[in-house]
């Protein structure tokens, strides 16, 4: 329901966000419900409430918002409710964000990230090549050394390194103590490798000498590591693990890199207002336009297609909104050395989950960047369903991250789906128990 609610209510059969207008004292609540953004269980719908609520609270200035999901109907038709607002409807929402797409947050429509330069994040030219956001570590420096403080946020949200991948970046001039060497190497790197737990660097220091890639150097002090054998690891592994783990929000296929992640689905909603009235109100599926693979049923494959050609179509505006909800929810180090968000989870067998939280307490950003940090389980929330997402791989493409889709993990029909589920290596969960040499490392 969109609109201005007033505080007289008829009785306790009436839903609860409306009981709790009415019990307001001696005030009137707006509130303004975004049917459109019901999840349905998708994650798509869920990432772009909190991300339209993100840019609304953050980059529109509307700090005293608040944002809650009803927990009376059923989940597959309630929208979220946004409380506190100056705006009567859902398509007075939209115009609101419709400007911020266009603000000088934006460069006035030159940028693609909030508050970032336009040259960030790096765009790719040509159709050769890796993408250029995500360097290798020893090219960090070069790249995202003097970048700003928004632009730093930003990068600590898209991606991190793996612990195992300082380790050797540390070693790669020579002897160093483990894990002073590449603590001090993350503290020099902006966003989040800064924040890398000493932990997590023993954690990676140990898995990399169970398998031979760094020694103990017998003559040094204790704590002093050197590169080990060239062939303990293969050179593709090497590669991947000094390079950074990209957010789990984010599968690149083909040409898709960070930079056409965030900005397609942009220009798309600057080039059409309607599109971001639809996310809010109902969605239309519009060929030509990508999903960014946040949704499995934007993507048809070759085969299921009458014209024999992969084809793609998505709700653009809900996908732009959906990109914005990333800095709620950044990447983090555990001490264990695992990489996750708040939401995303590894298993024990290396199938990334993520939870959505659903909650009937009306929450401002702080606190819902808070709840997403607890996975839902932050105290007085209200979070009264949880769903829960994966990623699957679309046939034929077996080295992909996969495409968003909802999950079911606790149904007894849930059926694995190993050549489809999108996995990490779990290396964290097999460390070898401490050896003497170890453990005079500090290990």
């Amino acid at each position: 329901m969109d609109g201005r609610l007033n505080q007289e209510s008829e009785g306790a059969n009436e839903p609860s966000w409306q009981r709790r207008c009415a019990e307001t004292e001696g005030a009137t609540v707006t509130q303004v419900e975004l049917p459109g953004l019901a999840p349905d269980g998708w994650p798509l719908g869920y990432l772009a409430a909190a991300g339209a609520f993100r840019l609304l609270a953050e980059e529109g200035g509307h700090d005293r918002l608040r944002l809650y999901w009803p927990a009376d109907g059923h989940v597959r038709w309630t929208g979220p409710v946004l409380e506190g607002v100056p705006w009567h409807s859902a398509a007075e929402v939209a115009d609101e964000l419709g400007a911020i797409a266009r603000s000088a947050a934006l460069s006035g429509g030159a940028g693609t990230l909030p508050g970032c330069d336009p040259s960030f994040p790096p765009a790719k030219t040509g159709t050769k090549g890796g993408d250029p956001a995500r360097p290798g570590l020893k090219d960090w420096p070069e790249l995202y050394g003097r970048i700003g403080e928004a632009e730093r946020r930003w990068l600590g949200t898209l991606m991190i390194p793996d612990p195992r991948g300082l380790v050797l970046h540390a070693l790669a001039g020579g002897p160093a103590l483990l894990p002073q060497a590449p603590a001090e190497l993350a503290r020099q790197m902006p966003g989040a490798a800064c924040r890398m737990p000493d932990a997590a660097l023993r954690s990676a220091g140990s898995w990399l000498h169970s398998k031979g890639v760094i020694k103990h150097v017998a003559a040094g002090v204790p704590g002093m590591f050197e590169l080990g054998r060239k062939t303990a690891i293969t050179p593709a592994l090497r590669d991947r693990l000094t390079r950074p783990f990209l957010t789990p929000y984010m599968a690149p296929m083909g040409q898709q890199t960070v930079s056409s992640y965030f900005r397609r689905p942009l220009q798309a909603v600057r080039g059409d207002q309607a599109l971001l009235t639809e996310a809010l109100t109902g969605w239309r599926w519009h060929d030509g336009y990508t999903a960014e693979n946040l949704d499995y049923r934007g993507f048809s494959d070759a085969v299921s297609t009458p014209l024999g050609k992969t084809q793609q179509r998505a709700p653009a505006g809900a996908v732009w909104l959906a990109t914005m909800a990333l800095p709620l929810d950044p990447l983090r180090a555990e001490h264990s050395g695992a990489i996750r968000t708040g939401l995303w989870e590894p298993q024990d067998d290396g199938l990334m989950v993520m939870s959505m939280p659903l909650w009937d307490q009306p929450l401002d950003v702080t606190q819902v960047r808070a709840l997403f940090r607890s996975a839902g389980t932050l105290p007085g929330a209200g979070v009264w369903h949880t769903g829960q997402a994966i990623r699957l791989q679309p046939p034929g493409n077996k080295h992909s991250r996969g495409l968003l889709t909802l999950a079911d993990l606790g149904s007894p029909l849930q059926l694995p789906l190993p050549d489809l589920e999108w996995r990490v290596s779990p290396w964290w969960a097999d460390l070898p128990a401490q050896t003497p040499v170890l453990a005079a490392a500090g290990f």
